[in-house]
C-alpha cells in the first residue's frame, strides 16, 4: 500500500484536502 502512495505524490497531496482519512498512512 506504502508504494501506491508514494508514486502519486502530487495526488496524494491533494487527496490529503479531500480525504483526511487516506492520509493517515502517508503521514
Amino acid at each position: 500500500m506504502a508504494k501506491t502512495f508514494k508514486k502519486p505524490d502530487a495526488l496524494s497531496d491533494q487527496h490529503t484536502h479531500y480525504c483526511p482519512g487516506c492520509t493517515h498512512g502517508i503521514i
